[in-house]
């Protein structure tokens, strides 16, 4: 069994981390604003669920929301074609 450390839910139940799977630098704000469910992307927790899904939604679609990208991975692409590769990535000029 992989070792895991705890965490508090607001109903006083304790979620269990594993230390296998990596935090981003903003997990602890995740936790404060109410994140109730995680799941797992490149190693890494990523936030879920705050509310319920169609409220998480219905934010989305009318107001403003935050997203943790912590989880992505960022590349630096060198060398004399670089720029001219890097434009075959994107479909803007």
């Amino acid at each position: 069994m992989a070792a895991t450390r705890q965490g508090k839910r607001r109903n006083g139940k304790p979620k269990l981390y594993s230390f296998r799977i990596r935090k981003s630098p903003y997990f602890e704000a995740t936790e404060r604003y109410g994140c109730k469910s995680y799941t797992t992307y490149n190693n890494m927790y990523l936030p879920l669920v705050y509310e319920d899904l169609v409220s998480d939604y219905w934010h989305i679609k009318n107001g403003v929301t935050l997203w943790d990208v912590g989880c992505e991975r960022q590349v630096e692409i060198t060398g004399p074609d670089a720029f001219h590769f890097v434009r075959h990535l994107t479909a803007r000029d």
